[in-house]
Order: structure tokens, then C-alpha cells, then sequence
């Protein structure tokens, strides 16, 4: 059997390109994820959302708040994994999110919500330990820890 073709950046070319199509599918995914909440309000969001966790004990000034801000770390953090651009910072950060994600639905008793971030989660935590694909904003500006 071959051994795996090393590419100029020194990582093999199948990883590169694997990571390269997790961080897009990702990143598109949180960042029109955040522009249909923009589309639709996100007063109408937050308002849609925290009747889920009316009955839990969290208070419901939180849960407004982390609602509110939903959208914009979802567009935030999506463009920037889209781009390649901080891209282990935008990972971690991805990564924090679905853990917050993951807790509401628990929470809330949303099942679905549970365990698609879940799959997010291991998304996201692949993109911290191999942030640098073949095309990036990350690898234009030659970061190679990024």
C-alpha cells in the first residue's frame, strides 16, 4: 500500500481536503443558520425559543440573553470557519457554543437539538486538532497553528 501524499504544507492531502469540507459544511451551516434568525427577527427568535424553558429553573433573564446572542456567534463563528480565518479560535469557539446548545437541550427536553450538536460538537473538536486545510484565509497569511 502507498504512503499518503504529503502536500507542500507538510499535512497529507486527503486530511487537508477532509478538513477543508468540514470546515465548510460548518461554517455554512452556522452562518446561515444565523442569517434565516436574523431574516425572521431575532425578537421573534428569542420570543419562539425561551417558551421551551419557561418551566426549567434557569433563569429566564439568561436564557433571553444566550437566545439573543445565538444568532450572532452562529454568523460570527460561521464566517469565519467558512473563510479559514482563526480558524482554531472559530473551532474552539464552535465548540463552546454546541456545549451551551447541548445543555439547553437538555434542558428544554429537545432530544433532536441533544444530539445533532452533539455531532457538531466532534465536528467542531476535529477542526481544533486539525484547523489548517488546503485553502484558507489561515494559510494565505501562512499561519500554520491557526
Amino acid at each position: 500500500m502507498a504512503a499518503p501524499v504529503k502536500s507542500d504544507s507538510g499535512c497529507c492531502s486527503s486530511v487537508c481536503f477532509s478538513t477543508l469540507m468540514l470546515r465548510l459544511a460548518l461554517g455554512g451551516l452556522l452562518f446561515f443558520l444565523g442569517l434565516g434568525k436574523f431574516l425572521m427577527g431575532t425578537s421573534n427568535f428569542v420570543s419562539q425559543f425561551s417558551s421551551a424553558f419557561e418551566s426549567s429553573w434557569l433563569p429566564m433573564g439568561l436564557v433571553t440573553l444566550v437566545l439573543t446572542a445565538i444568532p450572532y456567534v452562529e454568523v460570527c463563528v460561521g464566517a469565519l470557519l467558512f473563510a479559514g480565518l482563526f480558524t482554531r479560535w472559530a473551532a474552539v469557539a464552535a465548540g463552546f457554543f454546541f456545549v451551551i446548545l447541548i445543555f439547553g437541550g437538555a434542558i428544554s427536553g429537545n432530544a433532536d437539538i441533544f444530539s445533532s450538536n452533539f455531532i457538531h460538537l466532534f465536528a467542531a473538536a476535529w477542526l481544533v486538532k486539525k484547523p489548517t486545510s488546503s485553502v484558507s484565509i489561515d494559510k494565505l497569511l501562512g499561519c500554520k497553528t491557526c
